[in-house]
């Protein structure tokens, strides 16, 4: 059960991103753990507290009290898991980009969760290729950002050069002037290695 409950947060922390919810919003929850781990424990000791009396006073079996004892050890067992994972997603700095931050954030949760998680190589596979994917998209959000750029730099070398010959000769009008503006940007856009 307690391999189950690390394999949830660690994916609830690997698709968080997808939520929109930011990585200081998780390093939140992630900070959250300390006091539910805080809380779990003194609950434990006031179940402990009340199996010894309930043992003291012969009212439950030595059957029940094993049990009882071993949930609470499986129960510290899974507070350690959690804390080593929250510890790992709060020691992630913030890039301000939230696909990165996000996969940075996952591979923290996962590395962390990795010597009581049978799924971690996997799931290191899986962000490793939506890291892969990410790179492939933001190089090429880049080069179409560089592309835009380029025919902006066109346009304006174009229109500036086309600006000075028309002002130069007055005689320029009409189709002939558009004529002229269309091929000082053609012809920039050429220099310039633009399409």
């Amino acid at each position: 059960m307690s391999k189950r409950i690390i394999i949830m947060v660690v994916l609830a922390v690997a698709c968080a991103g997808c939520e929109q919810v930011t990585q200081q919003q998780v390093q939140g929850l992630a900070g959250t753990v300390e006091t539910l781990n805080q809380s779990l424990d003194q609950y434990q000791k006031v179940t402990a507290d009340t199996l010894t009396t309930m043992r003291d006073q012969k009212t439950i079996s030595q059957e029940a009290l094993d049990k009882a004892v071993k949930v609470s050890g499986e129960i510290d067992k899974v507070q350690a898991q959690a804390q080593s994972i929250a510890t790992a997603i709060q020691s992630v700095k913030p890039t301000g980009d939230q696909v990165q931050d996000a996969l940075a954030t996952a591979k923290a949760a996962n590395q962390a969760s990795a010597p009581f998680n049978p799924y971690s190589p996997y799931i290191d596979m899986g962000l490793g290729i939506a890291t892969i994917i990410a790179g492939a998209f933001w190089r090429k959000t880049a080069a179409d950002l560089a592309m835009t750029q380029d025919k902006y730099n066109a346009h304006k070398a174009g229109a500036e050069a086309a600006r000075v010959t028309l002002s130069a000769d007055t005689t320029l009008t009409g189709t002939r002037a558009a004529a002229l503006i269309f091929d000082k940007i053609g012809e920039a856009r050429a220099n310039i290695g633009v399409k």
